[in-house]
């Protein structure tokens, strides 16, 4: 049979949710460029013919103002990811929500509010559509627990692209 050209979409945030769920571990510590090789392993075990094009990892940044000695490390983390040969990143932003009802966000007391990413989701389905359009891949290993993606993996299956969740 043809090569089947294989992208891996990472949503980081959400896969990290979910790994300390399922792992019952805070903070679990990746090594995201073997992880996502790892994926691709496993894929091929059942496709062997698989090739891995890319990978896209996407995250989220809150304000450094927030808390700096964070960002800053978040940062570092980012610039390392980016240093992967086969891995795009896509950042996106955090923005803040009050942590109970009725009580107004301050900016300076982490303890009023919490962080929701904001323009991941956007981001990883504009990634699926334009390399479904581009014609750039054949499969997608979509590595999320998000359900908000259901729209546009219909519409890539459109154009013949098959879909893998991983988690």
């Amino acid at each position: 049979c043809c090569m089947s050209r294989v992208i891996v979409f990472v949503d980081s945030n959400n896969f990290y949710k979910q790994a300390e769920r399922l792992l019952a571990c805070p903070k679990p510590k990746f090594m995201w460029a073997d992880l996502i090789i790892g994926i691709r392993n496993q894929y091929q075990e059942i496709v062997p013919e698989a090739k891995l094009v890319k990978a896209y990892y996407y995250t989220a940044l809150s304000e450094r103002a927030d808390n700096p000695d964070a960002y800053d490390r978040q940062l570092g983390f980012i610039k390392a990811i980016e240093k992967i040969p086969f891995v795009t990143v896509r950042t996106g932003h955090l923005i803040r929500l009050p942590r109970n009802p009725g009580v107004s966000v301050d900016k300076t007391d982490p303890r009023t509010y919490i962080h929701r990413d904001k323009q991941t989701d956007v981001n990883l389905s504009n990634d699926l559509l334009e390399n479904a359009i581009l014609k750039q891949y054949d499969v997608a290993i979509i590595v999320s627990a998000d359900g908000d993606f259901g729209g546009t993996i219909q519409k890539i299956k459109g154009y013949g692209i098959t879909v893998c969740a991983a988690l």
